[in-house]
């Protein structure tokens, strides 16, 4: 799952396609991401060319 903060990329790797659903669909993305994701998933930065 891609993420994108002031220019850099993170990939989240193992969200589960319920959650990342969920996410979608959250009136927040934000709020939701910091409540379910941000914390609980493996990330790297993405190297943007």
């Amino acid at each position: 799952m891609p993420s994108s903060v002031i220019g850099r990329v993170y990939a989240y790797a193992g969200v589960p396609r319920p959650v990342y659903a969920a996410f979608q669909a959250a009136p927040s993305k934000g709020r939701f991401f910091n409540a379910h994701i941000r914390n609980a998933y493996r990330y790297r930065e993405q190297t943007v060319a």
